[in-house]
């Protein structure tokens, strides 16, 4: 089912279907699918697609709201346990202590391989979703995907 996507937006479906949690679902699947990557990826991620220009799109939130955050930017900086995007246009200020597990993902679309970073608190939660910039109909930015192939152990599928 996973490899029968054709949108990313299906995936939810697909778990509440099977009766399966997203990181059981993460863990089973092969690694060209998902891989487990290091806790300190969404910082080094960050600071990487600042340095190189390479818009990103960003999805966080909580039960009652989610924040949507698309394109470049420059303004990264840690505080204590904080690192922070400190843009005009968008803020953001991530817990990195409360992160307890990072997963590069790859989803195929109708567009091609859309490959995100999702990072997850201790309990399970996700916290933060990372994606290249993109609407649909557009494939996946090549510099996002070399990127987060780049933190991979094992090579995505393709």
């Amino acid at each position: 089912e996973w490899l029968a996507m054709q949108d990313t937006r299906e995936f939810f479906q697909l778990l509440k279907r099977n009766r399966v949690e997203r990181l059981t679902a993460l863990r089973d699947v092969g690694a060209d699918l998902a891989q487990q990557v290091p806790v300190d990826t969404a910082e080094r991620m960050l600071n990487d697609v600042a340095a190189a220009d390479i818009s990103f799109m960003c999805f966080f939130g909580n039960h009652g709201m989610i924040q949507i955050h698309s394109g470049p930017v420059k303004q990264v900086r840690r505080t204590g346990p904080w690192f922070n995007v400190l843009e005009p246009h968008f803020n953001l200020h991530l817990n990195t202590q409360a992160i307890d597990r990072a997963w590069v993902v790859n989803k195929p679309t109708v567009d091609g391989w859309v490959t995100s970073l999702e990072c997850f608190s201790e309990d399970g939660e996700m916290i933060v979703q990372f994606f290249g910039a993109r609407k649909p109909g557009q494939p996946e930015l090549p510099q996002w995907r070399a990127l987060l192939e780049s933190y991979c152990p094992t090579p995505l599928a393709a």
